[in-house]
């Protein structure tokens, strides 16, 4: 029986495929282990995982919102409606009156 030869191209191919797949399957399980730790370290049973960026019912939300502000200031009077406007800083913008 002869003995391997590891002056063999084939032999050298087969080692760096090995090398190469050993390395990427190691860095896929530690990113694997990262998230699984992510997962249950930074979001609550029970709850649904929201991106940042653009939230679903983000829109809806923000309208509701410019809803209830309008309905709001139809029942202020004008002094009410200035001092909102001041404290929510858009009173250059609506022309309020000092």
């Amino acid at each position: 029986m002869a003995a391997p030869s590891y002056t063999d191209p084939g032999s050298a191919l087969s080692g760096v495929v090995i090398g190469l797949l050993s390395s990427f399957g190691s860095a896929f399980l530690i990113a694997l282990v990262f998230l699984i730790v992510y997962f249950f370290r930074y979001t609550t049973s029970g709850r649904i995982l929201l991106d940042r960026i653009g939230r679903p019912g983000e829109y809806d939300d923000e309208q509701a919102f410019a809803r209830e502000e309008a309905d709001a200031l139809e029942s202020m009077d004008e002094m009410q409606r200035n001092d909102y406007m001041r404290a929510k800083g858009t009173c250059r913008r609506f022309g309020c009156v000092d």
